[in-house]
């Protein structure tokens, strides 16, 4: 069915999506720079639960992500930033990652990862960069090896590997959970006609 019906509660060009802690499916609208909120079991539109981002400003939300402190990280790919909310209230935090931190350029995804830090991907760098999970410092530039192009969807497989999806090579390549040096395609080139692909997950029987 159609879980969210067009342009409910004032929704344009949706892109990141996420069930919060209250079961309830969060969605960035990108042209509208906000996080509208719909009830998770019939999709009828609750709120805007978030907008804004301080001076820095938040612009064309991207991956929407609920961090281990419970929180709402949001990426912002014009603005160049990550901008964190109280996952409760919705209210403006921080500027949780600064526009440019590390070399970050349009971020398009991202995920905390087992260590518990802040993983993001720059297609314009073609690079996973790692933040620190309770500052959002940079600590480094996390894969190394490999051919990615257009780095986007990410996320961590159930075989502890760093699984990132390669846009414009039509690829989905694999990494080293711990030390981000690549390991293999994990799908070659337009495998089963792959073109172009963005985000990841991993459904319950283990299937990418």
């Amino acid at each position: 069915d159609e879980f969210v019906t067009t342009s409910s509660g004032g929704l344009s060009a949706p892109i990141g999506l996420s069930f919060g802690p209250d079961g309830n499916l969060y969605v960035g609208s990108n042209n509208t720079n906000s996080i509208l909120r719909y009830d998770g079991m019939t999709g009828d539109f609750i709120d805007t639960f978030a907008t804004g981002g301080g001076a820095s400003g938040l612009s064309e939300p991207m991956s929407v992500v609920f961090g281990p402190d419970g929180n709402l990280y949001v990426a912002g790919f014009s603005s160049h930033n990550v901008v964190r909310y109280n996952g409760t209230t919705g209210a403006f935090m921080d500027v949780f990652v600064v526009a440019g931190s590390g070399g970050l350029n349009s971020p398009e995804d991202m995920t905390f990862g087992p260590d518990g830090n802040l993983y993001v991907t720059s297609p314009t760098g073609n690079d996973v960069f790692r933040y620190d999970g309770s500052d959002g410092s940079f600590i480094d530039v996390f894969t190394s090896g490999g051919s990615l192009d257009g780095a986007n969807g990410l996320t961590f497989g159930p075989d502890g590997y760093l699984y990132v999806a390669s846009y414009y090579g039509d690829t989905v390549q694999r990494f080293d959970a711990t030390s981000g040096v690549y390991v293999d395609d994990y799908f070659t080139a337009g495998a089963g006609g792959l073109d172009g692909p963005t985000y990841l997950a991993f459904l319950p029987g283990q299937q990418v």
